[in-house]
């Protein structure tokens, strides 16, 4: 049987390792321009593991936005740049991606004093801005829930799982939005999601079923999946958070 090529095992100190070797080099491709380097990620937190990638971030004076990724080795190496004002739009402002950008940490490798001061800010008025994405997730949840339900009524247990699973990703993003919490990784959300203060009562019963992967139990899914619905329409009515039920005339 032939072993992967692009993915291979490495460890913390191959890593650190890898940003020695190319921090000179990225110091030579900015020059003056660079003011910060840092890693953010799984490496930033000290969590990565065997199959982790290596991610750097450079803040540079002035320029568009722009990355590049390669595979070394059996290992992922991504180098973003960006502006101060570019990360803390891309990472600290309420978008589509801030349930997960909005916990983005560096870890200092060249300035570490502008690097911390990056960590420390918050976008002004987060909880406000946190309610307004809220109800502009609602329509993904809405979809996303009837598609499941679709599929169970067509009994479409192929497509099934697919389905659950992104209706789950759209209920936790909003439940990240209405505590104003963004989750520190994709593969903790759920982990995360059980410890969030606003949360519908039957948000257990439906992430233990999923993590069960009991797609076969379609009547104890859609139950889960209805409960976990009308219970997340309360509390967004108990945010005031609109849910975009609206007259006809409104569409046009």
């Amino acid at each position: 049987m032939a072993a992967m090529r692009t993915i291979r095992p490495h460890t913390r100190k191959e890593r650190r390792n890898l940003v020695e070797l190319l921090t000179p080099r990225i110091q030579e491709r900015f020059g003056e321009r660079l003011l910060a380097l840092a890693t953010w990620a799984s490496v930033a937190r000290s969590e990565d593991g065997p199959y982790s990638d290596l991610e750097l971030l450079a803040i540079v004076t002035d320029g568009p936005k722009g990355g590049n990724s390669i595979i070394h080795d059996g290992m992922l190496i991504e180098l973003e740049w960006m502006t101060e004002a570019g990360f803390l739009a891309a990472c600290r402002e309420v978008t589509d991606e801030w349930y997960l950008a909005g916990s983005s940490r560096l870890a200092p490798i060249i300035n570490a004093e502008l690097i911390e001061s990056l960590n420390l800010q918050a976008a002004p008025g987060l909880e406000s801005k946190c309610l307004d994405q809220a109800r502009r997730q609602w329509f993904e949840v809405q979809e996303a829930t009837a598609k499941v339900l679709n599929a169970i009524e067509a009994g479409n247990r192929d497509g099934l799982g697919l389905v659950a699973w992104d209706m789950l990703r759209h209920m936790l993003i909003a439940l990240s939005l209405l505590n104003a919490m963004p989750y520190a990784t994709f593969a903790r959300m759920i982990t995360q999601a059980r410890e969030l203060p606003t949360q519908p009562e039957s948000l257990g019963d439906l992430l233990d079923l999923m993590v069960e992967g009991a797609f076969g139990e379609t009547r104890r899914l859609r139950d889960a999946a209805v409960a976990t619905f009308e219970q997340l329409e309360s509390l967004y009515s108990s945010r005031g958070v609109p849910l975009g039920i609206e007259e006809l005339d409104a569409l046009i």
